[in-house]
């Protein structure tokens, strides 16, 4: 599973597609607004696939909540199990993160949230990739974050340069996954 995240505006969609053309054996997934409904443990590992470039997934969850000024409903110990879950099948996660002014240039009224929302989400997705950088938790999270992408101004968009590291990391990575799986069982 290649997962891309970070706030709208940043263009985790076109990097999404990008990486798609690549293969001939992947899907692409988008998340949006989450039902009511969604258990936020097995709604995330029922859609957890090695094949699948998921534009969205589970750290959304902790952004986006916090920019509505909720509570996210993944609580820390769960967000570490679906992080492990997807550890287990070689996932690999790319976050995007921009300025402010770039994604406010880019807002527009189709997007899943106003533009102020989309603001707050992105200083959050900063401030997520900052802890990371640094290696320490935020709020109680421990985000398992590959790669960090960062669009300004003067560097607005994903670059085919990216685009490449992101391909060569994702694919060591599923060959790890794969050669471990391969491997016979030690008899004692």
């Amino acid at each position: 599973m290649l997962i891309i995240e970070g706030p709208d505006g940043v263009g985790k969609t076109t990097l999404a597609k990008k990486l798609l053309g690549n293969f001939t054996d992947r899907v692409y997934a988008h998340f949006t607004r989450l039902p009511p409904s969604f258990d936020y443990y097995w709604g995330y590992v029922e859609r957890m696939g090695r094949r699948v470039v998921q534009d969205r997934f589970h750290l959304s969850e902790i952004a986006y909540a916090q920019a509505r000024g909720e509570t996210p409903k993944l609580c820390p110990e769960t967000y570490r199990l679906v992080d492990g879950r997807l550890r287990l099948i070689g996932a690999y996660m790319v976050l995007v993160t921009a300025t402010e002014e770039l994604v406010r240039s880019r807002w527009d009224p189709t997007q899943m949230y106003d533009v102020e929302k989309t603001v707050k989400a992105c200083q959050i997705y900063n401030d997520i990739a900052r802890s990371v950088g640094s290696g320490r938790d935020y709020h109680g999270y421990w985000p398992d974050v590959d790669m960090i992408i960062t669009c300004s101004e003067g560097s607005p968009y994903v670059t085919d340069d990216a685009v490449d590291r992101v391909l060569g990391e994702y694919r060591r990575r599923q060959a790890a996954v794969d050669h471990a799986g391969s491997r016979s069982p030690v008899v004692l």
